[in-house]
């Protein structure tokens, strides 16, 4: 799945903490190297949640969100 810069990152529901849905910020940059598994993406917060040490990404498939 391609991610692109401005597209807004939300919550996925998962692990409890925070409600499926939940808007926590919005891409800012994206990298990937053509070997790698994974990509690097910068993401700018919109608020500033101090006790936050991780976070898991879960993408679908466009028009896949429920």
């Amino acid at each position: 799945i391609d991610v692109k810069v401005g597209e807004v990152v939300i919550s996925s529901g998962l692990g409890g903490f925070f409600p499926k849905g939940l808007p926590l910020g919005v891409v800012r940059s994206v990298s990937k190297k053509e070997a790698d598994l994974f990509q690097r993406i910068t993401v700018a917060p919109f608020v500033n949640h101090a006790g936050i040490e991780e976070v898991l990404v879960v993408m679908t498939p466009k028009g896949e969100i429920k």
